[in-house]
Formats: structure tokens, C-alpha cells, sequence
């Protein structure tokens, strides 16, 4: 298997965590996260209309706690540790609460998995204009 670092000129990892910067990035002066443009904002608005499902509550803080330490590691980490977080979500919430029909070629995301696509999603990085690389 070839290795994506064996053929980069550049620090994947420092990439990742100005990745993670941008997403995360206050858009007011009080350092407040956007509810729409910060993936954390995005991530308490869930949270908050989540408070009465207490594995989604589990969920949600599982990334808020802390500092945001598991926020940062499933945007940075390597894939061994990719593996580790899912185990410990499983853990904490059960299995499939993102996913039904988990194959090797086919996957479907259940209703609160669309809600965890959409907080996560790409889009809202695209549309505000902050997935332009500057090198």
C-alpha cells in the first residue's frame, strides 16, 4: 500500500490542524462560534435542539467536552485513530445510530446520521468561501 505521506511534499498533519482551525473559527469579535459557519456553532445549535434524545445528547458532547479534544482528533487523526474514536462513540451510544446496512460496498445513513452529515458537512466549509487553498 503506498502511503499519501511517501508522496507529499508538504506536512499532512500541520495541513489538518489549520483545517480544523478554519472550521472552528469564531466569526464575531465576543469569540462566539457562528451557528451556521463554525462547526462547532453548528454542533451546540444540534445539540441544543437534541435535548430530549439522550444518546444524541451523548453524542454531540462526546466532541464538545474537553475543549473540543474529539472534535479535533476525528478532523485530524490518521486512520488507526479514526478506527479508536468510532469504538469509543459505539461505546458510548450504541452501534448504528449513524448507519443501517453496513457492508463492505453499501451503507445508509439513518435519520440522525443525515442530521450528523449536514453538521459536518462540506458544504457549509464550500459556501463560505473557506476552502480556497492558499499556499
Amino acid at each position: 500500500m503506498i502511503l499519501i505521506d511517501e508522496n507529499s511534499t508538504i506536512d499532512l498533519d500541520q495541513l489538518a490542524k489549520q483545517h480544523f482551525e478554519t472550521l472552528i473559527l469564531p466569526q464575531n469579535k465576543k469569540g462566539s462560534y457562528h451557528a451556521t459557519q463554525s462547526l462547532i456553532g453548528r454542533t451546540k445549535k444540534q445539540l441544543d435542539k437534541d435535548v430530549l434524545f439522550p444518546n444524541r445528547v451523548k453524542f454531540w458532547n462526546y466532541f464538545l467536552q474537553n475543549h473540543y479534544v474529539n472534535l479535533e482528533r476525528t478532523i485530524c487523526s490518521r486512520p488507526k485513530v479514526l478506527s479508536d474514536i468510532i469504538i469509543e462513540i459505539e461505546n458510548l451510544v450504541g452501534h448504528n445510530i449513524l448507519t443501517n446496512n453496513i457492508s463492505y460496498r453499501r451503507a445508509s445513513l439513518t435519520p440522525f446520521g443525515n442530521i450528523v452529515s449536514n453538521v459536518f458537512g462540506y458544504s457549509n466549509y464550500r459556501d463560505n468561501g473557506l476552502a480556497e487553498r492558499k499556499c
